[in-house]
């Protein structure tokens, strides 16, 4: 029921018009929250962690052109519809991921992670070369999100949207 309450909330700060970056700065401060309550499940505080600092990482990148003097206001405007879409689909792909392993057979957990984390490794929003940075996930082993920061959360899910999940 939480989580489709914040679905809803999230769609709801689609359609409205609102200020700057609202969903953005949603997934941000509700992110920012759980990470901070120690009386949650740690897996659950650090996919909060990755939500937060992906919404940072969105931000570190997309801040530059938006403080330019040469950017028109169209074009502001564009960059934070796309911030707020990346990021409501980047909350998208983590259900989706969320959904997968808890329906497949445990021998396919492997492998579907797998195919998540190389989805957002192919998918690159930025082309970013600062690789520590964007594989301080995708490297690890400990978080349950194993994703590159630098992607295209709507290609990515748009990848695995058109896979058939149906062998694992």
């Amino acid at each position: 029921m939480k989580k489709f309450l914040s679905l809803f909330a999230l769609l709801a700060f689609l359609v409205l018009p609102a200020s700057a970056q609202d969903v953005l700065n949603y997934v941000a401060k509700e992110a920012e929250k759980i990470c901070n309550d120690t009386t949650l499940d740690i897996q659950q505080r650090k996919v909060a962690v990755f939500k937060y600092d992906e919404c940072s990482y969105l931000k570190s990148k997309m801040a530059p052109k938006m403080m330019s003097d040469s950017v028109s206001i169209d074009e502001k405007n564009r960059l934070i519809k796309e911030a707020n879409e990346q990021v409501y689909n980047m909350v998208q792909y983590l259900t989706v991921y969320e959904k997968r392993l808890k329906d497949c057979k445990k021998k396919n957990r492997e492998l579907i992670t797998a195919t998540f984390k190389k989805a957002t490794l192919d998918c690159p929003l930025f082309k970013d070369n600062d690789e520590d940075l964007v594989h301080a996930y995708s490297n690890r082993t400990d978080y349950p999100t194993p994703f590159s920061l630098d992607c295209d959360w709507s290609k990515a899910l748009q990848l695995i949207r058109g896979i058939d999940w149906s062998k694992y």
